[in-house]
């Protein structure tokens, strides 16, 4: 089968029923086929200005934790992202370059299996991270050739169950298992308590723990679950810890992406309190 009807189309994304929903930048409309490609209808609003890439996040899909159904593209020639209702209804709608502190030129998206949206940008060889309601979260990459460096990449993909990231660039494609970082920590302490703040990047499963040099004094957190990225605990000192205000003790704290990564990659963060 094939379509007609097509001015300047895009990129495609599916819903769980295999509808297919198409941008059409030069007709400024996102239009949707069933499986077997009749056409169903055309959306067009005033938000929706030379769209590209799109994903269709559909509550019906196995591999989405919140189940809830929205439709991310990018809008206003690659510097805009638009969130939209199934219904059609716009959500919110972001100006990239405001939130990264710098001209952007997104290419494609994806949604991973916790509604995040993964965003190249070909301008600074980024991929850029926004949670589920399209709140800046991290950036990663730079251009070059090395570990970690992108040259204009463009197109991307998620496998949701497992984690592994697809990116396509200018010389050829690269593979990620999905990784994840601790910024911002700060720790503080009292004569009777301990106070830690930090950001994740990514829902984590997370381990705390204080040590008297290598003499475990106390488990914070156990392969808890976090699915904030803002998180803040209190804890009290042990008796024996008290007397000594914290001094020559060390807070371990390591974080695990929820996906398969986590058997391989863990990010640890180790401060002298």
């Amino acid at each position: 089968n094939s379509i007609s009807g097509l001015n300047d189309p895009i990129d495609v994304s599916f819903n769980a029923r295999r509808d297919l929903y198409i941008t059409d930048k030069a007709e400024n409309a996102i239009k949707i086929y069933d499986q077997k490609l009749g056409w169903k209808k055309s959306i067009k609003a005033d938000f929706i200005r030379k769209p590209s890439g799109i994903i269709v996040v559909d509550p019906a899909d196995t591999w989405h934790y919140y189940k809830e159904g929205f439709i991310v593209f990018i809008n206003k020639e690659g510097t805009e992202l638009v969130k939209m209702s199934l219904d059609n209804s716009l959500l919110k709608s972001l100006d990239v370059a405001g939130v990264a502190g710098r001209n952007v030129k997104l290419e494609y998206l994806t949604a991973d299996y916790y509604s995040q949206i993964l965003v190249t940008d070909s301008l600074n060889s980024t991929i850029h991270k926004f949670d589920r309601d399209l709140n800046y979260v991290t950036s990663f990459g730079r251009y070059g050739a090395d570990d970690y460096e992108f040259i204009k990449p463009t197109g991307i993909d998620i496998w949701r169950r497992f984690g592994q990231i697809f990116v396509t660039e200018e010389t050829g494609g690269q593979y990620y298992w999905t990784g994840i970082d601790i910024k911002d920590l700060k720790v503080r302490t009292t004569a009777s308590n301990c106070r830690v703040s930090y950001r994740l990047t990514e829902p984590a499963i997370m381990n705390m723990a204080l040590f008297e040099k290598k003499r475990l004094v106390r488990t914070v957190q156990s392969n808890v679950t976090l699915l904030r990225y803002q998180n803040q605990f209190t804890f009290p000192w042990p008796a024996q810890a008290e007397k000594k205000e914290g001094k020559g003790y060390t807070l371990k704290i390591s974080a695990t992406a929820t996906y398969s990564s986590r058997k391989v990659f863990r990010k640890v963060i180790e401060k002298k309190l």
